[in-house]
Parts: structure tokens; sequence; C-alpha cells
């Protein structure tokens, strides 16, 4: 009967690299779902284009 190999196991996917939010002074870590440059209380704030509603 041949023998069992011993070896170590295999990772499919590499550990993502650790990102922080670009903000200076932020340590906050980003996930690897968020593919922004910042974190979300530092993100760049998004006007939203709205089509035939009036906003107060």
């Amino acid at each position: 009967m041949p023998r069992a190999r011993a070896s170590a196991p295999v990772r499919s996917v590499p550990p993502p690299l650790a990102r922080t939010c670009a903000e200076e002074g932020c340590t906050t870590r980003l996930s690897v779902y968020n593919d922004a440059a910042h974190c979300s209380l530092h993100c760049p704030a998004e006007l939203l284009r709205t089509r035939g509603r009036h906003i107060a």
C-alpha cells in the first residue's frame, strides 16, 4: 500500500494585502469588497441625479 504524502495545505487564493484609508491620519482597514481608496467616513460625497423631482 502506498504511503500518504505529508504536505503543507495549499491556499488557492493568496491573502489580500492590508489596505488602509487614503486620508492622512486615518488608520481604518479597508475591506476586500471596498474598491474605493477611502473609508466610509472619508469617502467624497456624490450627488445623485434625480430626474423630475424637486429636492427641498
